[in-house]
């Protein structure tokens, strides 16, 4: 997974900066308005974290991801003790705990406002997250069986 997120890095960046800033000036005279499910109230400036926080919050776990395969890479003697700590549930949990604490807690959330923003927006993508569990074990089933080669024959 680690290798994988640093080669998609080094396309990612290049595409990032060509299909952003690049092609949006491009589309400044198309107007678009987002569907009302993704659609929210604005919230009051004093109510939002600050840039940093957000930022690190955000590139948390590609930074751990990135820095603990860098160190596997170049030191392949810590693969075995690094082995739970590079693991990405391991990674997204405790990116999670600091998300906790930059976003929540430190803003002056009560613990029980910040599962409660926790469980909504688990609410808002449970549909999307077993539509795309449904099809990768739809997936499976088909390969497992031999449908898949079947139909490709």
């Amino acid at each position: 997974m680690g290798k994988t997120l640093l080669y998609g890095m080094l396309v990612a960046i290049p595409t990032l900066i060509i299909a952003g800033p690049l092609f949006a000036m491009t589309l400044k005279q198309i107007r678009a308005q987002p569907a009302e499910i993704f659609r929210s109230e604005p919230k009051p400036l004093h109510e939002l974290p600050g840039a940093f926080a957000s930022f690190f919050t955000a590139l948390l776990p590609v930074a751990l991801l990135a820095a603990l395969t860098l160190a596997t890479l170049l030191r392949p003697e810590l693969t075995e003790p690094l082995a739970f700590f590079s693991n990405p549930l391991t990674v997204m949990l405790a990116s999670y705990v600091v998300a906790m604490f930059t976003l929540g807690l430190s803003r002056g959330m009560t613990l029980p406002q910040v599962m409660a923003s926790a469980q909504e927006a688990l609410r808002e993508i449970a549909p999307i997250l077993l539509i795309i569990a449904g099809a990768g074990g739809l997936k499976q089933v088909m390969t497992e069986s031999g449908i898949s080669a079947q139909l490709g024959a």
